[in-house]
Order: C-alpha cells, then structure tokens, then sequence
C-alpha cells in the first residue's frame, strides 16, 4: 500500500457501494462506524460522522489500464485521463467524484529508468 486516505460521511453505505462498483474497490475491513477499503495500492478509511465540508483525496490505481477501466465505467468523471511530468517520470492522472461531493484524484505512476549517455 503507498497512499492512505481519510473521509468522513453521514452515508457511509452509499460511498462503500460508490467506491465497490465504481472504482474496483476491495474492502479489508468494517464496524459499525468504520470501513477500511483498498482502492489500487492505495488504502481509504470511511468513518461515519457529521461532514464539515468536502475533501480532495488522492489514490493511486496500480496500472495505466485499471485506470483507463474506471475512468470508461465510472458514471462521475470531472476530469478525463491526462498525463502529467512527475519526479523522474510520468503520472496519468483523472479525477471524479463521489456521492459526498469529494474530489478524488486518480492516478497511476511511471518512473522511467536514467539513463547514461556514453561520451
């Protein structure tokens, strides 16, 4: 796991389902009051309370095409796949949203190999 992310909400059960079926999520854990899912190689904590505003969380998806799966499946799409320069490599980066109104920013990392170049 590289990300970990936290959101609180007052429907809980309605954002387990969005991230299950929209983002391929798999759930590692669950009470009452608390869902821990895996998203990628990212882990999202839900916990269920009064919700002040909405958020902007990151997680990383574990391929290019995983990516390109949601993003042509997902029904709220706020930004299309672009590609981005990120530290020695490449990001592709989409976002949606989810039914709380976060903004989650999907995203899969590159990182291409230095190389030497010969005198």
């Amino acid at each position: 796991m590289v990300a970990k992310a936290k959101l609180v909400s007052a429907s809980i059960n309605q954002l387990v389902r969005f991230y299950q079926e929209e983002l391929q999520a798999k759930m590692i854990d669950r009470s009452d009051n608390y869902t821990c899912l895996q998203v990628g190689c990212s882990l999202l904590e839900l916990f269920c309370g009064d919700v002040a505003k909405q958020s902007l969380i990151s997680l990383e998806l574990e391929s290019v095409d995983q990516l390109k799966g949601v993003v042509a499946t997902c029904q709220s799409v706020t930004k299309q796949i672009s590609l981005e320069q990120y530290q020695g490599g490449q990001a592709f980066v989409a976002q949606v949203k989810d039914p709380d109104g976060n903004l989650i920013q999907l995203s899969c990392y590159q990182y291409m190999p230095k190389i030497e170049l010969l005198a």
